[in-house]
Parts: C-alpha cells; sequence; structure tokens
C-alpha cells in the first residue's frame, strides 16, 4: 500500500504538467482520472484507518475490507479506457483484439 501511494501520488502530480500542455486543461473529470483520483483516496483512508483503531486487529480488519474496495477499482480503471471514450487515447498495445500499428 505504501508503494501504491507514492506512485498513485506520482501520477496524479505530473499527469496533470503534460495534460496542461497536451489538452489546455489541468484537470478534467473523466472517468479514468476520477477512479485513479479515487484509489489515492483509498489508499490515504487505509493508512488513516488502520492508525485510527485503539484494537490493533480491528484496523487491520477494517483495512482488509477498504484494500478489497481499492482492489476493485483498480480493473475499473484499466477498463474504463475501453468503456468510455475521453480526451484520453484509445488502447494501442493491450487491445482485445490484438495490438495495432498508430495510424501515420
Amino acid at each position: 500500500a505504501e508503494l501504491g501511494v507514492v506512485f498513485t501520488t506520482i501520477v496524479l502530480i505530473t499527469g496533470p504538467l503534460w495534460g496542461k500542455i497536451a489538452w489546455g486543461a489541468w484537470w478534467v473529470w473523466e472517468p479514468r482520472l476520477t477512479l485513479t483520483l479515487l484509489l489515492w483516496f483509498i489508499y490515504v483512508g487505509y493508512f488513516i484507518l488502520r492508525g485510527a483503531t485503539e484494537n490493533p486487529e480491528r484496523g487491520k480488519r477494517f483495512g482488509a475490507i477498504l484494500g478489497i474496495v481499492g482492489a476493485v477499482d483498480i480493473p475499473l480503471i484499466h477498463m474504463s479506457v475501453n468503456w468510455f471514450r475521453s480526451q484520453h487515447p484509445e488502447a494501442v498495445v493491450l487491445r482485445p483484439d490484438g495490438p495495432r500499428a498508430a495510424p501515420e
């Protein structure tokens, strides 16, 4: 979870840096970005929840439940590439019908 919050933070900081240049906006509320932000909140909430309980076993149980919710969010982020058309490009390499070359 520690590495997850670090890498998700890096994504959420560096993405808007080039997104502003590419699309003219720091942030857009599209499904892929919103689900990634939700994943970051789940990671942060996991650490807060683990530390907020007086009983360590209870904190571990609550953390495990929140971890399952976070695990469900990860495939949703991946599948949002195919389910929702947005500013982000469609999948090129991991396509259901196989990889394809970029259009020239």
